[in-house]
């Protein structure tokens, strides 16, 4: 795709829904470890994570938000490796995944980082 697909505007509107798209799911991945945590069936877990972190990998590098991108498909990536594993494996995994990804999302509203780092 052409850098001049979208317009600037274009380009911030993007960012803008993707940050709160990402928010919004990594809120229900913070829930499904709660899920998890309380006895919830992990191949649910893991179906819903996949899904939830695919969302993330795709919308961040759409928006330029390369970083949060990356860590949306390394978390993706582990689901392949580790899909039949203990739960507990999987459930730090994404608490830690969350917590990551919260951390960008802040910095990247604050514009503590430029557009293509984040």
């Amino acid at each position: 795709m052409s850098e001049d697909f979208f317009t600037e505007g274009e380009k911030m509107d993007i960012r803008e829904i993707a940050l709160e798209e990402i928010g919004e799911i990594v809120d229900g991945i913070k829930a499904d470890c709660a899920r998890l945590e309380s006895g919830c069936d992990a191949a649910e877990f893991v179906k819903s994570a996949a899904i939830r972190v695919h969302t993330i990998a795709g919308s961040a590098a759409l928006a330029g938000l390369m970083e949060i991108s990356k860590v949306g498909a390394g978390a993706e990536s582990f689901i392949r490796k580790y899909e039949g594993s203990d739960a507990a494996l999987l459930l730090e995994k994404f608490r830690v995944c969350a917590l990551e990804i919260e951390v960008m999302l802040r910095d990247a509203r604050q514009g503590a980082r430029g557009d293509d780092n984040v």
